[in-house]
């Protein structure tokens, strides 16, 4: 078994870019030369929580440009494509499909007026090993793969 990575600095943001207490931040870092999304919010408590924005059921983003990521009561994430919630202060899926799973936890530091986010060395390990995964069993992702998209014709024989 091998030690995992050390944490990687993924995104520093201005602290005032967070939105109020109860809201959600979506942005796009970049890692290793792929979008890495993450939403950020500020909880009750004024802790400061992140999370790789992908649904653990699918791997899809919990919210669409422009769409919500709270319920209606504004007590759990929500993924607009599953209806999973999860609880922000631990991303602890309480409902829906990929319940008693979790969003994968990033570090977040709030430092001299900045954020800077972490991704956890065990995550990152984890995560270049779904990145292998998807990339052996299936489609590739423009996210997920170290070409770009690929073309459909470069898949045919001949």
């Amino acid at each position: 078994m091998t030690a995992a990575s050390a944490p990687v600095l993924v995104a520093v943001l201005p602290a005032a870019q967070l939105p109020p207490v109860g809201q959600v931040l979506a942005v796009e870092a970049t890692w290793e030369g792929h979008a890495l999304p993450l939403v950020i919010l500020r909880w009750f408590g004024r802790q400061v929580r992140g999370y790789v924005n992908l649904c653990p059921h699918m791997a899809v983003p919990l919210s669409r440009t422009g769409a919500r990521f709270l319920d209606r009561e504004r007590r759990h994430l929500v993924c607009t494509t599953h209806g999973a919630l999860f609880r922000p202060e631990d991303g602890r899926c309480v409902s829906g499909p990929c319940a008693g799973d979790h969003l994968d936890a990033l570090e977040v530091v709030e430092f001299f007026g900045q954020l800077q986010v972490f991704l956890p060395g065990a995550l990152a390990d984890s995560l270049r090993g779904r990145r292998a995964l998807v990339t052996a069993l299936g489609p590739r992702s423009p996210a997920l793969d170290d070409r770009g998209p690929v073309d459909p014709d470069e898949r045919k024989p001949g």
